[in-house]
C-alpha cells in the first residue's frame, strides 16, 4: 500500500511524459501501426537527449551558478547578463541559459527588471539560434543534413558569408 502514493506521486510529476505516451498511442490505433525509427533518428534522440542530461549535470553542479558570480559586481551590470545570456544559450540552451540568469536578475538590485528580463529572453533566443546545440530545432536539421559546425554557423549567421 506505500508504493501508491509514491506512483501516483511519480504520475503527477511525470504528467507531460503520460501524455506523450498516450499521443502515441491513440495515434498509432488509429494509424493501426506502430511507428518506425530509421537509425539516424534514433542517433538524433540519443544525441538529444545526451545534451539535456548534460545540461542537468551542468545545472546541479552549481557550475553556472560560479561562472555568473562577477557579472554581479562592478558597471554595467545589465550589459553584462545580456551578453552573458547571450553567450551562455551558445553553449546550453536557450531556456537553461535563462533559468541560469533570470533568477540572478531578479536578485540583483537593479531598476526595470521587467525590461531587462525581456532583452535576456531576446539574446537567449539570438544566440542559441546561431550554434547547432543551441536549442533542440537546431540540432535537428544539424544532425539531419550531416553539416559540418562551421557550416552550420555560416548558413544561419544573420551576416553574409561570402561577397
Amino acid at each position: 500500500m506505500k508504493n501508491q502514493p509514491v506512483f501516483l506521486d511519480f504520475l503527477l510529476k511525470e504528467w507531460l511524459l503520460l501524455a506523450s505516451v498516450a499521443g502515441l498511442l491513440v495515434s498509432s490505433v488509429h494509424l493501426q501501426r506502430i511507428p518506425s525509427f530509421t537509425g539516424q533518428d534514433v542517433q538524433f534522440l540519443l544525441t538529444l537527449t545526451a545534451l539535456f542530461v548534460t545540461v542537468k549535470g551542468l545545472e546541479r553542479s552549481g557550475l553556472m551558478t560560479r561562472l555568473s558570480r562577477p557579472l554581479r559586481n562592478g558597471r554595467g551590470v545589465p550589459l553584462k547578463l545580456v551578453v552573458a545570456t547571450f553567450v551562455l544559450s551558445m553553449l546550453v540552451t536557450n531556456d537553461v541559459a535563462l533559468l541560469v540568469i533570470v533568477p540572478l536578475t531578479l536578485a540583483l538590485d537593479t531598476t526595470r527588471k521587467d525590461l531587462l528580463v525581456i532583452l535576456e529572453a531576446l539574446a537567449a533566443n539570438a544566440g542559441s539560434a546561431l550554434t547547432p546545440f543551441g536549442n533542440p530545432q537546431n540540432l535537428f536539421i544539424y544532425w539531419s543534413y550531416g553539416l559540418h559546425p562551421g557550416e552550420f554557423v555560416a548558413a544561419i549567421a544573420p551576416w553574409p558569408s561570402s561577397p
